[in-house]
């Protein structure tokens, strides 16, 4: 899959709490695709939103990835 989304969007931009969920909690599904994603530079991590929080009904990684869409609207 990571071929396909590298192809429809070039570059990805996902929050530190998303990375974290998918690789810092040992060997997890997409975490060796997500390193190799991130060397390769397509895929990069931006800061956690503070208003990652406003949205305490949702899992966290979820949450930070409205609230960096909400910071940067477009595509």
């Amino acid at each position: 899959y990571s071929d396909l989304l590298r192809a429809l969007f070039g570059r990805v931009t996902i929050t530190r709490l998303v990375k974290e969920e998918v690789a810092g909690r040992g060997e997890r599904p997409g975490a060796r695709e997500l390193d190799m994603a991130l060397r390769e530079g397509w895929i990069r991590v931006a800061p956690t939103p503070m208003d990652t929080w406003a949205f305490e009904h949702i899992d966290a990684g979820e949450a930070s990835t409205i609230a960096l869409a909400a910071e940067h609207p477009g595509p």
